[in-house]
């Protein structure tokens, strides 16, 4: 009897010990990789939205290198998010379903931003919210999202166009990926009508194929692609606008246009 239960005792220690192993080393690994760690809620300085149904993220005062934002702060859900400008301790994000709008230059100058998950619920980005953020090689673009602003994406690390771009976005706004890495081929895609001035000015695309749909190209929306030598101009273009010294969208010192436009406004010159 009495070796029955000292058996029983030191099976129940070992499986005690074994389950407080197990534990330890899964919130080790948990820790490591930061990203299943949501960011105490005081890293975060917020205020309430105008609508009073949520906050808005106005300050992130933490110091992780990975950060998981919450989805909720002080009971209220997460909507909105700003005040991440000029971190360059962060190298990953999450942000969390819910949130609605990123506020202009949230994260510009985060030179050292890599990785940045958004949430489906997004429904804007505002201007330069990416802009400066050098290690940020590539973005998936949430489908319900409607608005991103000028420069959101300007000299960021991005290597490649967003795939899929989200429909309800018709316009590229103004130099949205002026001075970024994207290179070789550039598909602008379906329902696209309007690329603003200086877009994609200062990049290596060596090739451009413009969608059935696009209407207007702005002012030196092309400028400096200097590997760009030839653009199919679809014939729903109306505009090909031009700047105070009659400089088009295009660098027209190495470029062919094959065009059957009917254009409305082109460069003096006649390209």
């Amino acid at each position: 009897m009495k070796n029955t239960l000292v058996k029983s005792i030191k099976l129940i220690v070992m499986v005690a010990f074994l389950v407080i192993i197990f534990t330890a080393i899964s919130a080790c690994s948990r820790g490591s990789a930061g990203e299943g760690k949501v960011a105490p809620e005081s890293d975060f300085q917020v205020q309430l939205t105008d609508d009073r149904a949520g906050v808005m993220i106005v300050k992130y005062n933490g110091s992780a290198s990975k950060v998981n934002i919450p989805s909720t702060i002080q009971g209220m859900p997460v909507k909105e998010i700003a005040g991440f400008s000029k971190n360059t301790a962060i190298k990953s994000v999450i942000i969390p379903e819910g949130v609605t709008l990123i506020y202009g230059s949230t994260f510009e100058e985060c030179s050292n931003l890599s990785s940045v998950s958004l949430p489906s619920t997004l429904r804007s980005i505002g201007s330069s919210t990416f802009a400066d953020c050098k290690a940020l090689k590539s973005i998936d673009l949430p489908a319900g999202l409607v608005a991103i602003g000028a420069e959101a994406f300007y000299r960021s690390g991005l290597t490649s166009f967003p795939n899929p771009w989200p429909e309800g976005i018709t316009t590229i706004a103004g130099s949205m990926f002026m001075g970024t890495s994207i290179s070789g081929s550039l598909i602008i895609p379906e329902g696209i009508t309007n690329i603003g001035g200086h877009a994609f000015s200062r990049t290596q695309i060596a090739s451009l194929t413009l969608p059935s749909t696009i209407k207007q190209i702005g002012q030196l929306a092309f400028n400096n692609c200097s590997s760009l030598t030839t653009v199919n101009i679809p014939e729903s273009v109306r505009r090909i606008s031009i700047d105070s010294t009659a400089r088009t969208a295009f660098p027209l010192s190495q470029l062919t246009l094959q065009s059957q436009a009917r254009l409305m406004e082109v460069d003096r010159s006649g390209f």
